[in-house]
């Protein structure tokens, strides 16, 4: 009777964990198929490939430079009478931007004018005497016109007004082209020199973009080349630009300078402004795949395809790479149909489900 019992209890608990093997065989994930039986497929985007271009690209940093920037001075040194901008003002050519009294220099050109009538009479009484009128230029000998200027100090009198006029119209310091206004710190009543700046004028309608790139790139590049130019204060107003000027020399760190101009549409650039450069170049032939639908597994480089409802592992081998796609080289064909989203925790043979096509 002892024995009976104890068959019982070990035919019992065999039963039972026979019955908990394959219940747990049935939940597990399928090594080969990547699949949980019982949850729906894996529902994948898929893309087919196509031979086509490709674009390498080359980044850098650099800072913006206006083609056009002054240092703007009073070329006399007076008290500042009145003020007509503020920073930030755009200003045409001729402008007035401001003006110092002008009271000493109005007078001085009014002695000058004096003088200058003064001697122009004196020169006429010296030309008279030689038979000659003063109005008649023409038909005087340059010699004899410059021996009576000189003894009527009519030479020294136009030299004399010709200053007190330069003087005078440079009471007021106007803008030498179309530009916005930059440090202006001065106010109205202070004293200001000639040596000293008023404010700086910015032609910010082209700017040039200054960067360097790696002397292993700069074979890349070419004058002419477009290049795409990103704020970093703000990444939604891209400028096209071109390659302008590329300087022939190589620094201790390996670096090349290249300049780039742009046009600030929509004046959304800076002076001094830091921007990221992008130039793109061509490479067709390509076969192209999104960089999400490459994956590291096993240390090597992994694509899924999509082959009757199934996921296929392929190895393969990436060439060059931008910040959306690589190249492939090796491993893929075109008209293959790879598998671009969804894929992290694919595993081989899996089946799944397209959702969509990729665009």
């Amino acid at each position: 009777m002892y024995y009976l019992r104890l068959f019982s209890v070990i035919l019992i608990t065999c039963l039972c964990l026979y019955s908990c093997k394959n219940a747990t065989s049935e939940a597990k994930t399928n090594s080969e198929t990547g699949t949980i039986l019982g949850k729906e497929k894996p529902k994948v985007s898929v893309l087919e490939l196509k031979i086509g271009t490709f674009y390498k690209e080359i980044l850098s940093n650099g800072k913006l430079f206006a083609l056009r920037k002054a240092d703007l001075k009073f070329r006399v040194s007076e008290e500042i009478e009145k003020i007509h901008i503020n920073n930030g003002d755009m200003v045409q050519k001729n402008t007035v931007l401001a003006a110092v009294n002008n009271f000493s220099y109005y007078n001085q050109l009014q002695r000058a004018l004096v003088q200058y009538d003064k001697a122009r009479t004196e020169m006429q009484d010296v030309l008279i005497g030689q038979g000659l009128n003063i109005n008649d230029s023409a038909r005087i000998a340059p010699q004899v016109w410059k021996i009576a200027a000189a003894k009527s100090g009519l030479t020294d009198a136009a030299i004399n007004l010709q200053s007190a006029q330069y003087n005078y119209e440079n009471t007021a310091l106007r803008a030498p082209f179309n530009g916005v206004v930059a440090n202006l710190k001065l106010k109205e009543h202070a004293m200001v020199s000639s040596a000293e700046t008023f404010c700086t004028l910015i032609d910010n309608s082209v700017f040039n973009a200054e960067f360097q790139v790696l002397e292993s790139e700069i074979g890349n590049i070419t004058k002419g080349e477009q290049v795409v130019v990103i704020p970093f204060s703000s990444d939604s107003v891209p400028q096209k630009g071109i390659v302008t000027e590329i300087n022939p020399l190589i620094d201790e760190n390996g670096l090349v300078t290249v300049k780039a101009q742009i046009s600030n549409t929509g004046n959304k650039l800076y002076e001094g402004m830091n921007v990221r450069i992008r130039i793109r170049k061509a490479c067709p032939g390509k076969l192209i795949v999104p960089k999400q639908a490459v994956l590291q597994r096993q240390g090597k480089q992994v694509v899924f395809t999509l082959e009757d409802g199934r996921a296929i592992w392929n190895y393969v081998t990436v060439g060059d790479e931008n910040s959306e796609y690589y190249t492939i080289t090796e491993g893929l064909k075109p008209d293959m149909k790879v598998i671009v989203s969804n894929n992290l925790n694919l595993g081989h043979d899996a089946e799944v489900e397209v959702s969509e096509e990729f665009k």
